[in-house]
């Protein structure tokens, strides 16, 4: 018989670290995926042509939580974002950049492009548009 069936109190400091443990044991585990597949990654370059360009206002977000009964709103500003889509190969790369490099940048001419592709995820990550 377990310790709840006899009627004994569960030390509230075994329920605690269990309660810490499962989320530590997730987080440590997401952090070691994400670093052995981004870390030591050498960072290439290739030329790409630029395809297009977007311009994409800033925002207010607003999120509501409630508490105590009362809802809050609270309130949040997303900036600027400057994109480029350049077509490197066969495949398109997205990068934001500066707004002094957005107006430079001009459409159909060949950029150099800084990326590196994930070990794990094969995912690329764009470095820098130049």
């Amino acid at each position: 018989m377990n310790e709840i069936s006899k009627g004994m109190k569960v030390p509230v400091g075994r329920i605690v670290m269990k309660v810490i443990a499962v989320p530590l044991a997730i987080a440590t585990l997401w952090c070691t995926v994400y670093f052995g597949d981004t870390l030591g990654v050498p960072v290439e370059t290739i030329p790409a042509v630029v395809k297009a360009k977007k311009h994409y206002d800033g925002n207010s977000v607003y999120n509501t939580k409630y508490v105590g009964g009362r809802a809050w709103v609270q309130s949040a500003e997303t900036p600027d974002l400057w994109s480029v889509e350049c077509l490197a190969g066969k495949e398109m790369l997205v990068g934001y950049v500066s707004k002094d490099a957005y107006e430079k940048i001009e459409i159909g001419k060949e950029k150099s492009i800084k990326f590196r592709r994930t070990r794990f995820t094969n995912r690329i990550d764009v470095l820098a548009v130049e």
